[in-house]
């Protein structure tokens, strides 16, 4: 099976013609500005406009690696509740080394504050069960944002 040298999320990943890799700054907490009155008022699955990327390498270690796969990039938010769910099909060639994945996000899904997980699972194209390859703590941090009211109120 493949094996993954990184995974991360970033706000953007690059891969130039000679195929390395650049990360622009790899998250560790997200800080959510969202007033208290949205927050109460808040539907499931709500998004905050943020571009975002979850990157992955993967090498080929072995001859019998080559074929097609799928990635599954999970959020999970500290309840529980799986807030992304992005599953990504890809190919190994026999004249590939390494595999690039990059998932491109428009957005941030909204939920209590805390310490969320960000899982990666890998499986051969075809197969039922996914294995577990990593997971990324990312701390999701909501601040307060003045609600509609306080920014009507006039400054002195």
């Amino acid at each position: 099976m493949l094996n993954l040298l990184a995974f991360a999320p970033c706000e953007k990943a690059l891969v130039a013609d000679d195929h390395t890799s650049t990360l622009i700054t790899i998250l560790e907490v997200m800080s959510l500005s969202i007033s208290t009155e949205q927050l109460a008022t808040t539907p499931t699955g709500l998004f905050v406009p943020f571009r975002w990327h979850v990157f992955t390498l993967w090498h080929r270690t072995s001859p019998d690696d080559s074929g097609d796969y799928v990635q599954c990039v999970r959020l999970i938010f500290p309840n529980g509740e799986v807030g992304l769910n992005i599953e990504m099909p890809f190919s190994i060639h026999d004249g590939d080394r390494n595999f690039r994945g990059i998932a491109r996000l428009d957005g941030f899904p909204v939920s209590s504050p805390g310490e969320c997980r960000l899982t990666l699972a890998l499986r051969r194209a075809g197969e039922e069960s996914w294995r577990e390859v990593a997971d990324y703590p990312l701390m999701v941090k909501l601040l307060a944002a003045p609600s509609a009211s306080e920014r009507a109120e006039p400054q002195e």
